[in-house]
């Protein structure tokens, strides 16, 4: 079963979950998350008899474990719980966040990615209002991020389940998630005042500054944690999966789309021949929290190296630009790069904003 679900005739419920196949109260802790789409694919697996005697025809349909995941999109908008995704993937978010200036409710949420199969959530969503159905366990396996200059960009995250729960058994009804509120929307709009991609030579001793600032039309990023999930005996009155296990390495990989080809701004070729490792950061930021700081994200890319060269040259006065996309693969350092003090795997998210609780706990 595969199903896209429109989401103005639904509301979505999220919470950090603490024990897998557990679903965790959203009247307690939880969120209700933005999404644009919601796609659900659900299936069984199934055994056909090796016996003779059925002549040769499917008579019936012998059930075998539930396959269930859901990807899902977000806009890229400040406070809201697509961010309780973001640091479920990376594993880790700031245990008790705390005001960059005291008083004025600027809470800033730090989580570098870890290398075991990071945090899960539930996830609960009413259909027309009539019926809730809820995924008690999801696991975060995928991310990817994307934005451009004069535009909102987007999150999305593919999510491993347990399994479905039809609506006469969820543990979050209806009416508990219609009682959860949505924070204010604020879009983040990238390429303001500002709003920066920098990038630089790998360095353990310059941390980036102003001076490494890329003009770049657009950029995204992905990170992918293979998953598999696990079906065990429990001696229970119901069918019981394990925590996903991993299958292999994480991988990663930034993106960004150049005006045009410049060897001033990124020597590619040299960089792509002699396998030149950078360093990268993105930033941007929204209105101010009272009289504290603007609403911001930032993402740090400790080690980078191009895997790719992009086709084309630029002709000279033939009054056009080549745009230039280049494509980097995420390496962790064996020692921190200058301005990124301990952050020894892909990446690093950096964000301020005004929930004053733990996204998803160290």
């Amino acid at each position: 079963m595969a199903a896209k679900y429109s989401t103005d005739k639904m509301d979505v419920g999220i919470a950090l979950a603490s024990t897998w196949g557990t679903a965790a109260d959203f009247t307690s802790a939880g969120d209700l998350l933005r999404v644009s789409n919601l796609s659900l694919t659900c299936a069984f697996g199934e055994f056909t008899p090796r016996d003779i005697g059925f002549d040769n025809l499917i008579q019936e349909i012998i059930r075998l474990q539930m396959d269930c995941s859901i990807t899902l999109t977000s806009d890229l908008v400040y406070d809201q719980a697509w961010l309780m995704l973001l640091f479920a993937f990376l594993g880790t978010s700031t245990a008790s966040p705390s005001e960059n200036n005291v008083g004025e409710g600027d809470y800033n949420h730090v989580g570098s990615l870890q290398t075991d199969t990071g945090k899960y959530v539930t996830l609960g969503w009413t259909i027309e209002t009539d019926e809730a159905v809820e995924v008690p366990g999801a696991m975060p396996q995928s991310i990817a991020i994307q934005s451009g200059v004069n535009g909102v960009g987007t999150f999305q995250c593919t999510l491993l389940c347990d399994r479905l729960v039809s609506p006469a058994s969820v543990e979050n009804s209806v009416a508990d998630i219609e009682a959860l509120s949505y924070p204010t929307y604020e879009a983040a709009v990238y390429g303001d005042t500002n709003h920066y991609l920098r990038i630089a030579d790998h360095s353990t001793g310059t941390a980036l500054d102003s001076g490494d600032n890329m003009e770049e039309l657009s950029w995204q990023f992905s990170l992918n944690r293979p998953l598999q999930t696990r079906f065990t005996s429990r001696g229970a009155n119901s069918r019981y999966t394990a925590q996903p296990r991993q299958l292999g390495r994480m991988d990663g990989n930034l993106s960004f789309l150049l005006p045009q080809l410049d060897s001033s701004d990124v020597p590619g070729i040299v960089d792509f021949l002699g396998q030149q490792q950078k360093m990268a950061e993105i930033f941007f930021d929204g209105t101010q929290i009272a009289s504290g700081d603007n609403r911001s994200c930032k993402f740090q890319f400790p080690l980078l190296e191009q895997i790719q060269r992009p086709d084309g040259i630029d002709i000279p006065g033939a009054n056009q630009f080549i745009e230039q996309g280049l494509t980097y693969r995420m390496l962790a350092p064996t020692v921190a790069a200058a301005g990124m003090a301990g952050i020894l795997t892909y990446m690093n998210a950096d964000v301020v904003g005004t929930r004053d609780a733990t996204w998803v706990g160290a």
